[in-house]
């Protein structure tokens, strides 16, 4: 699983990727965070993770994984991405509002 993040601001940015994974009675499996400098005008991986080794032998229709970015403890974006599999790669996602926010590969 690869985590872009698209910058349209003219100037590097100074960030905090957080990645929560949760099962659905609530439980957190996993979390992982990064500091990053989100490069000005592109979009870019900043983490990248095999989903083998992310879900952790846990079913992936019974997991939920939010990809949070903070910068100066404001929140710019978050996402939260959930089951919908099609071989060996996981699709869709939810924006924090729940709108759909488009057919998604993570």
């Amino acid at each position: 699983m690869n985590v872009y993040v698209v910058s349209d601001s003219p100037e590097t940015k100074q960030a905090e990727l957080n990645l929560t994974l949760i099962d659905l009675s609530g439980k957190i499996l996993i979390t992982k965070q990064a500091n990053i400098s989100v490069e000005p005008l592109k979009g870019k991986s900043y983490f990248s993770l095999p989903i083998a080794e992310l879900l952790n032998g846990q079913d992936v229709k019974n997991v939920v994984l939010t990809a949070e970015l903070k910068a100066n403890q404001n929140n710019f974006d978050q996402r939260i991405f959930f089951q919908t599999v099609q071989g060996n790669d996981v699709f869709t996602s939810r924006n924090q509002n729940g709108n759909h926010g488009g057919r998604e590969r993570i």
